[in-house]
């Protein structure tokens, strides 16, 4: 593994996009082409009743969700139904507006950093629409933390100048950790770091461009973000962290249960990322009100 940062792009992009980027466009290859989800197959949300589970197999679904795989005319599997439609229209609306990236140039660092947290955000809510379709509910809140997170920084990119090149820093910094045991190496890395900074402060003068540490990251972009953003790292990105840290009380089934809000918050971070890209995108964004009132 090299630490590669040839441009303001490092961290942010990665070396695969950087040199695309650099000449002004966006050129996918033809592998990681911005991804456009193909329109899945109409079916029941949930399959016919399943018998119990025991032993590990149970902690896939968990005792609460067998129950509720089981009563498919209760309230809660109606309100999943309609939020799932909810989600998987504007979902299809943020692919299509990814498409429309193809060939363009975003007008500035933020906006081009927005243009790839819409792109996470879709991925994670493509895939929690499949999963969420064949009743793996407890794998689908594995897609939550990584969409949450993308919507805080998206918001952060815009609403802060300087949180660009922090966060091309931090995750530079917890790139040196590779290099620990190689002093000399790690050296090397610091240099070349240090060289990028100073090419970036000549390209771009009007971000800062300083070695800020952050204890808590994610917590500070939230603060960048704004209030709303707060609370939404406050208590719903603190509990599904809990999924994908592997914690004791997650593996356990001991967490509070979030089947019900699970769905609604996928949708908010697909309308979230939709919002900020008005405007910014070469793509016409409809107007949200209505969807935002149905959430």
């Amino acid at each position: 593994y090299q630490v590669q940062y040839k441009s303001e792009l490092a961290g942010a992009w990665g070396s695969r996009s950087v040199g695309e980027l650099e000449r002004g466009t966006i050129q996918p290859s033809r592998r990681d082409k911005f991804p456009i989800p193909v329109h899945h197959e109409s079916r029941h949300l949930f399959p016919p009743p399943v018998p119990a589970l025991s032993g590990p197999a149970s902690l896939e679904i968990g005792e609460a969700n067998a129950e509720d795989l089981a009563m498919n005319t209760t309230q809660h599997n109606t309100n999943e139904l309609e939020i799932l439609e909810l989600l998987v229209q504007n979902q299809q609306l943020l692919a299509s507006v990814i498409k429309s990236f193809e060939g363009q140039k975003p007008k500035s660092l933020e906006e081009k950093y927005l243009w790839c947290m819409a792109v996470r955000v879709n991925q994670g809510a493509d895939g929690f629409i499949l999963l969420r379709r064949e009743s793996r509910l407890v794998a689908s809140k594995l897609m939550l933390r990584p969409a949450i997170e993308a919507s805080i920084y998206a918001k952060a990119a815009l609403a802060k100048k300087k949180f660009y090149f922090e966060k091309v820093y931090a995750e530079w910094k917890n790139d040196l950790k590779l290099f620990e045991e190689d002093p000399a190496k790690k050296k090397q890395e610091e240099l070349r770091f240090d060289q990028f900074q100073a090419r970036f402060k000549r390209k771009h003068p009007g971000y800062p461009a300083e070695k800020t540490k952050h204890s808590n990251f994610t917590f500070d972009a939230a603060t960048y973000a704004g209030s709303d953003f707060v609370n939404i790292y406050e208590y719903p990105y603190r509990l599904y962290c809990q999924w994908t840290h592997n914690t004791m009380r997650s593996v356990l089934g001991n967490l509070p249960p979030t089947d019900h809000i699970d769905s609604p918050i996928m949708c908010w971070c697909v309308l979230n990322v939709l919002d900020l890209l008005k405007g910014r995108s070469p793509a016409v964004i409809s107007d949200l009100t209505q969807a935002k009132k149905r959430l």
